[in-house]
């Protein structure tokens, strides 16, 4: 007997009896590939999900179909040619070459990278009057340990006069990767 996919002869023989001569025919058989699903590995089906971290993602789908016995169970899982890094939402083709059982699908899969949390530093300043104009200085890191600080925003905090500066606002500019933040800071100019 024949479980396989594909085409296959058998002879089919009638031994006869008492009132019936004995026969025999050759039959073919067909027996066609099943159909799969493809269904995104991730979250909800989606092809990745995760937080940008700055590594190159491919999308992977589970493919499922009609297993030993009948039984529908995972038969295998696909990757997607194509990777997405950035922050944002990509499409990707899995594709499944088919095996001897099973015929070949495609699907788009959608990947979803959400923005990191870069780490803020900001540090107010205590300084006495000198005449001259102070900053706040501060620094943003990525999750790569890299460099971000150009995205901070220190101009609201620097100043001349003596004087106590509450609750002084610097923002972030987290771009593509990053989520925008908001810090506040506390300066201080004093008399001598």
């Amino acid at each position: 007997m024949r479980v396989d996919a594909g085409v296959v002869s058998h002879t089919v023989t009638f031994a006869g009896d008492a009132n019936h001569k004995a026969a025999s025919k050759t039959v073919t058989s067909y027996i066609l590939k099943a159909a799969v699903t493809l269904t995104g590995a991730g979250l909800n089906g989606s092809g990745y999900f995760g937080t940008y971290d700055g590594l190159a993602h491919a999308a992977t789908a589970t493919v499922t179909g009609v297993g030993v016995n009948g039984v529908i169970g995972v038969i295998g899982q696909v990757t997607s040619d194509t990777t997405a890094t950035d922050a944002g939402v990509v499409s990707h083709t899995v594709t499944f070459a088919g095996d001897a059982n099973h015929k070949a699908a495609s699907k788009t899969v959608t990947s979803y990278i959400l923005k990191a949390t870069a780490v803020i530093t900001v540090t107010g300043y205590n300084v006495v009057f000198d005449g001259a104009a102070h900053t706040a200085t501060g620094t943003a890191t990525g999750v790569n340990g890299e460099d971000l600080s150009a995205g901070l925003n220190l101009s609201l905090t620097t100043h001349t006069n003596v004087g106590v500066y509450l609750n002084e606002t610097v923002t972030f500019t987290g771009g593509t990767n990053y989520k925008d933040a908001v810090k506040l800071v506390s300066d201080r100019i004093r008399v001598i």
